[in-house]
């Protein structure tokens, strides 16, 4: 019973926290839009600027749905809440400097190194999958 309910738990929150996420940014879209019309300025750059952060939610999903290996998962482990707070900090830092690039009238920040390590975390929890390897916490030497 436990676990059918915690694997419900699971789904729901696979889907609903994307979906609030997709949300977010087309309602934030849809503002910066409608002052581009009307100050009669280019309505896709605004657009454009969104993409990273929907690269950066598609890691972190691709790195959060990975398969389960012996049983592990994050969802289902001690390690879920701290990839859940590292998720909403980079996001949270993301718009920071979008902001910071917005009132000081600079270069819009396009990529930053602190997505490699999201990038090594969807990669290793991948690893079965890509390159049928076990996930590194798993590896044994010798």
């Amino acid at each position: 019973m436990w676990s059918c309910v915690q694997h419900r738990r699971e789904v729901q929150y696979n889907f609903l926290c994307p979906c609030g996420r997709w949300l977010s940014i087309f309602a934030s879209y849809t503002n910066v839009r409608k002052s581009k019309i009307l100050n009669r300025e280019s309505a896709l750059l605004p657009l454009a600027s969104l993409l990273p952060f929907i690269v950066a939610t598609a890691i972190q999903v691709c790195w959060l749905l990975h398969a389960p290996y012996r049983g592990f998962s994050i969802m289902s482990s001690y390690l879920f809440m701290p990839f859940f707070c590292a998720w909403g900090l980079q996001f949270a830092h993301q718009v920071g400097r979008m902001i910071l690039a917005h009132v000081c009238k600079t270069s819009f920040p396009w990529f930053h190194p602190m997505w490699l390590w999201s990038i090594v975390g969807a990669i290793d929890a991948n690893m079965p999958v890509l390159v049928e390897r076990c996930v590194l916490p798993f590896r044994s030497p010798g």
